[in-house]
């Protein structure tokens, strides 16, 4: 029950992180220098992006859904998957950080869901770094890392602190109106969770678990291209054009229709190894 509660809070998190993004989608240095509070008079098309932005995470699990579903397939955990928490300094652009910040939160979930509770506390201070480089202020305190700290042996509660992390980041980020950072911290999750199943995909082929849900993918990843094309950021638009490589893989794959009208993809070996190689390439772009 708690396990439910929680993704209910994060995807909620998640969709107001979207809708932030949505509104002027810009040049993310000059949201780091000004940082205030907007006020938020919507017109019809931001309501109408909102709703549409809104489908993403209908469709998108979020990270800690991901790992649960990995969990559960019984796939071989291995934190060399993940990205180095000790890396952080090699992220010097505003893209760059916000982009694994994303990745870390995505690494953070993960190992709190396969319960490494160590390398759960080296995660959130690596995100606690990237935050504190991106001027996302008190979202990672002292007293998130003591909380961490004090809480390994419990898994409830390092997610409770997790979600807390999640949702202070989504309040400052719309406080603030700091769109392309919202994008960016998207995108990397998005990505490292896509990377994560697909290179921990070896035990049960075709059939498994984790492979059925990375087939079910496409309408996530259609959305998530919509709201990077609304961005005018050069890094992020080389992204968007690597995720389109990934959409015509999926555009190439049946398409099958469940009983309850949920559509899937039919993902045979090809498909499978060539997401797998695609998302390589571009999470090997935002983490290296």
């Amino acid at each position: 029950m708690f396990v439910v509660q929680l993704k209910t809070m994060i995807k909620r998190s998640l969709l107001f992180i979207s809708a932030l993004a949505l509104f002027a989608c810009g040049d993310i240095s000059e949201e780091i220098q000004e940082v205030k509070k907007p006020e938020l008079n919507l017109s019809a098309e931001q309501i109408k992006d909102f709703k549409s932005a809104a489908k993403v995470f209908d469709a998108m699990p979020t990270p800690i859904e991901m790992a649960e579903i990995i969990k559960e397939s019984k796939v071989v955990y291995d934190v060399k998957v993940l990205n180095d928490p000790k890396k952080t300094s090699q992220y010097v652009t505003s893209i760059k950080q916000s982009l694994n910040l994303g990745v870390y939160f995505a690494d953070l979930s993960f190992t709190s869901v396969f319960d490494h509770p160590q390398q759960s506390v080296a995660y959130l201070k690596a995100a606690q770094k990237m935050s504190m480089e991106l001027k996302i202020n008190d979202v990672f305190n002292e007293n998130i890392i003591t909380r961490m700290e004090g809480n390994q042996n419990n898994k409830d509660s390092l997610l409770q602190i997790i979600s807390e992390a999640y949702l202070t980041t989504d309040n400052y980020l719309f406080e603030n109106k700091m769109n392309s950072v919202a994008t960016g911290i998207m995108a990397g999750g998005w990505i490292e969770a896509l990377y994560i199943a697909t290179h921990l995909d070896s035990e049960n082929g075709e059939a498994s678990l984790v492979r059925h849900k990375i087939s079910e993918q496409k309408t996530s990843l259609d959305h998530l291209v919509k709201l990077l094309s609304d961005c005018k950021d050069t890094e992020l638009t080389i992204i968007k054009s690597q995720l389109m490589n990934i959409q015509g893989v999926y555009g190439e794959m049946k398409e099958v229709v469940a009983a309850d009208s949920t559509k899937t993809y039919n993902m045979d070996n090809a498909s499978f190894e060539k997401i797998k190689a695609d998302i390589l390439s571009l999470r090997g772009s935002i983490v290296n």
